[in-house]
């Protein structure tokens, strides 16, 4: 019978010369190692099949007086043999009978041993008899023995070289972190020394052999953080902004040497390719002068060397709206006032970098290279004044030594414009800002405004768009007449706007 919802429900007897097994949970023959049945008492009678109550108490001593120890012959007995074959047909341990340890057809790592226990709960969730060998060893079929991976011939068995593939490496606990979280793989990595994958530019490491990962490990303090790029644990000078160093950037610089980006003046670094080559010092009471690119004893660039003899304040501040200014040598923490153009202070950060749109300190990556990852779109201007692009035009920026020094927002609804250097509506502002008219290449002088119809005009004067102006009866007539540059009436004007008779129609 079986219980269920605290019923007991009756089920078919097992086929004649067969018995209900507790341990295998279904019929087995009589001759069966697994029948676990008490003999009948002469005189009792009993169906073959019908499990009484006495059985549930004897199932723990049956179970343990059914499990094999493990064999060191390499014998199996004919009781071994039904019990495994009983339990899982066609196993390959009932066929190859004269050994105990063979090689699984599906991963080098792994081997059948055929004197464990058949009734073994792990079987019920791993295949039946089966070992593995442990991380990064493979069994070997000419000794049968788990043995250094460059010891064995796998020949058409699977090797795998990822811990992961290993079960030894698997959750086995409730509120485990996956294996592929803790243990790094190295399949597709060359021998020697890499970040953990995934965790770049973190204190994780992996060392590789042969595609197999053979230790991992973390940086320690001295030297926190590993680096992909030269492979070996670096202090934080050495690491990335985007990945939480002060390493200085060379995004959006020249070729050539620049001032430390903190404002140290004593130190200076090296750029190519907009890649960083290293740091260095000016010899002891030296500082670095980013105008003549040398080390000198009294440089007079700001806030470093004697200042008030320089001619460096006035220069920096001459044409200035009053307000601040980003330093214009790209020392991203640096940054000055101007007031009726003069140098009023020169100040830093105490974190981060100087935001060139709202004149403050800021700690994201998100402004203009090479203090942020933004493109540098001074990078290949001269000094001065343009429209901002990257916002459609919607701001002005102005470029200082190929560095964005202040960008300015436009009031709402205008757009800069790169010939009158102010912020105008977009239709009386030229392409690509906005869309009034190019007047490049055309001669001074009144042209038709064709999209806003016969009655207007607009003027150029040395290549720039000069306005838009309207014909009224003051003017000399209502339409514009495109062939005189003059406002008259229709019946002066040829089509589409006038009438006039006798226009050529090409």
């Amino acid at each position: 019978m079986l219980c269920v919802a605290g019923q007991s429900l009756t089920m078919p007897p097992c086929p004649r010369g067969h018995v209900w097994s507790v341990v295998a949970v279904r019929c087995v023959r009589i001759d069966s190692p697994l029948n676990d049945c008490p003999p009948l008492q002469p005189g009792s009678s009993q169906r073959h099949g019908v499990m009484g109550s006495r059985r549930h108490k004897n199932r723990n001593s049956v179970y343990h007086g059914l499990t094999p120890k493990v064999r060191t012959t390499h014998v199996l007995s004919e009781m071994d043999l039904n019990l495994i074959e009983e339990l899982f047909p066609s196993h390959p341990c009932t066929f190859l009978k004269g050994e105990l340890l063979l090689p699984h057809p599906h991963a080098c790592h792994w081997f059948y041993n055929c004197s464990l226990s058949p009734l073994d709960r792990r079987w019920d969730l791993e295949e039946p008899l089966t070992l593995e060998c442990p991380y990064p060893q493979l069994f070997s079929l000419s000794v049968r023995a788990c043995r250094p991976y460059k010891e064995v011939i796998c020949g058409d068995r699977p090797e795998y070289k990822a811990p992961c593939a290993y079960r030894e490496h698997s959750c086995s606990q409730p509120h485990c972190r996956s294996c592929q979280v803790r243990l790094a793989s190295c399949e597709d990595l060359e021998d020697g020394v890499h970040p953990f994958p995934g965790r770049e530019w973190t204190p994780w490491f992996v060392v590789c052999k042969d595609g197999r990962t053979m230790e991992q490990g973390n940086c320690q303090n001295g030297a926190p953080i590993f680096s992909p790029t030269v492979r070996s644990c670096v202090t934080s000078d050495l690491v990335p902004k985007r990945y939480g160093g002060v390493q200085p950037m060379c995004l959006g610089r020249p070729d050539g040497y620049h001032p430390d980006e903190t404002g140290v003046c004593h130190s200076f670094f090296r750029c190519e390719d907009e890649a960083y080559k290293g740091s260095a010092q000016c010899p002891e009471g030296s500082m670095f002068n980013p105008e003549t690119i040398s080390c000198e004893l009294k440089p007079n660039i700001p806030p470093c060397g004697t200042v008030a003899a320089s001619d460096i304040p006035v220069k920096l501040c001459r044409g200035r709206e009053d307000g601040f200014y980003a330093d214009p040598y790209g020392r991203c923490s640096l940054y000055y006032q101007c007031k009726l153009q003069h140098l009023s202070a020169y100040l830093k950060c105490p974190l981060g970098s100087f935001n060139p749109t709202t004149k403050s300190c800021d700690q994201s990556l998100q402004l203009p290279s090479p203090c942020g990852l933004q493109p540098n779109p001074c990078q290949t201007r001269s000094d001065g004044t343009y429209s901002d692009l990257m916002v459609n035009c919607m701001a002005s920026l102005t470029c200082r030594m190929g560095y964005v020094s202040r960008i300015d927002p436009c009031p709402e609804g205008r757009v800069f414009d790169d010939i009158t250097k102010t912020c105008q509506y977009p239709e009386v502002t030229e392409p690509p800002c906005g869309i009034a008219p190019s007047c490049k290449g055309k001669a001074d002088g009144r042209y038709p405004a064709v999209l806003r119809g016969c009655q207007h005009y607009f003027t150029c004067a040395r290549g720039t768009f000069q306005g838009y102006d309207q014909c009224q009866l003051s003017k000399g007539g209502f339409f514009f007449d495109p062939y005189t540059g003059k406002c008259d009436f229709p019946q002066n004007i040829c089509p589409p706007c006038g009438n006039k008779p006798g226009c050529s129609q090409t």
